[in-house]
């Protein structure tokens, strides 16, 4: 049956990406087929950042995934836990 006691299965949905593109587009199955890569790509992109939306659990997963792709630093929200902490670095007081 499943693979675990909360009654999961295994059977993975083969049009899981084409149907989220669908109701996103609000397009046919078929019209789907006609998109070309590009414009599908970013449907699909775009309908499944809505998709995850939709759960408190799929926004922090978004949160945790646009962190890790920020490459510079918070520099205002740095200087103002800084200043939180009283000018603390690993709990010791700069002076």
């Amino acid at each position: 049956m499943g693979s675990g006691a909360t009654g999961e299965h295994e059977y993975q949905p083969l049009t899981f990406w084409k149907k989220l593109v669908c109701d996103y587009a609000r397009i046919s199955l078929p019209d789907v087929d006609e998109l070309g890569l590009l414009d599908y790509l970013l449907l699909r992109h775009d309908a499944y950042i809505q998709y995850l939306c939709r759960t408190e659990a799929g926004q922090e997963y978004l949160d945790k995934a646009w962190r890790m792709e920020q490459t510079e630093p918070d520099r205002e929200r740095l200087r103002a836990l800084a200043n939180q902490e009283g000018g603390k670095v690993h709990g010791e007081q700069q002076n």
